[in-house]
């Protein structure tokens, strides 16, 4: 645990998740993505969230598709203990499920109204029918 993490870790909150998913247009392939992470506060009571990791599935509708080139990827962009900004992602290739967790080395993020960011994981596959193929994404944000 680096120095910054250590400095917020003092107002651990518990952790949290979320689930989520999307059907693409043609209602033949659903993303569904649950997204983990940790709450901290720090001296000033201001609250973070450390995403730890995501699962998922990707769930074929209709029996004439497949799937290609499945991928996730997590995401902590943001404003982190410190004052400094962070702005970090990571893909990985999947199969029909995956389980991927977050870098140890990346920092929680701030959870403000007067700030931007972006937390969660993100779905990206080509599906294929008998005739053509398209791309679907689902992003996923907490």
């Amino acid at each position: 645990m680096n120095l910054m993490l250590q400095r917020v870790a003092a107002g651990y909150g518990g952790s949290g998740s979320d689930a989520s998913s999307k059907t693409d247009p043609s209602i033949g392939v659903r993303a569904n993505s649950t997204v983990y992470w940790d709450n901290y506060t720090d001296s000033n009571n201001a609250p973070y969230k450390d995403i730890t990791s995501a699962t998922g599935i990707w769930d074929i509708l209709d029996p004439t598709f497949y799937l290609r080139d499945q991928q996730v990827r997590l995401v902590a962009q943001g404003a982190i203990p410190g004052g400094f900004s962070q702005n970090v992602d990571k893909w990985w290739t999947s199969g029909m499920t995956f389980y991927v967790a977050a870098p140890t080395e990346w920092q929680p993020i701030l959870i403000a109204t007067h700030t931007t960011r972006a937390l969660g994981s993100d779905m990206l596959c080509t599906i294929h029918d008998a005739t053509t193929s398209w791309s679907f994404r689902f992003d996923h944000r907490i």
